[in-house]
């Protein structure tokens, strides 16, 4: 994957490109290792709960990705709550939106949870989850 071996990249837009699980996959798997990455623009796609589940991966290692946009994506519960868990370790995301990911209240709750460890999120967009 490209982020894997990028040194230049600092932001990066792919909304409404129809991309789907498996290529979530290869963009979290990149983010573990990515060193300049700030913002990462993933909305409107299809990456479902899969797709945000390796990104939560990604994010748990990635330590300078700033800004997250992973709204409208299917992601259901067991994604929600993966991302939670990610910002539970995550030191440097700052600004993430997950609006209309219908995760429902288990996720929802996790996302409260990891607000009470968190440090450095300080815009979080969740309306219609």
């Amino acid at each position: 994957m490209m982020l894997e071996n990028n040194s230049t990249l600092i932001e990066l837009y792919m909304g409404k490109n129809l991309l789907e699980e498996e290529d979530a996959k290869a963009i979290g798997e990149g983010l573990k290792s990515n060193s300049t990455l700030k913002v990462l623009n993933l909305a409107k796609n299809r990456i479902g709960n899969e797709g945000a589940i390796a990104l939560a991966e990604g994010l748990k290692n990635n330590c300078m990705l700033n800004k997250l946009y992973i709204n409208a994506n299917s992601i259901r519960v067991k994604g929600g709550v993966a991302l939670a868990e990610a910002l539970k370790v995550n030191k440097t995301l700052a600004c993430l939106t997950v609006s209309d990911s219908k995760m429902g209240d288990e996720g929802v709750e996790a996302f409260g949870e990891m607000l009470g460890v968190n440090k450095s999120l300080v815009d979080l967009q969740m309306w219609n989850c």
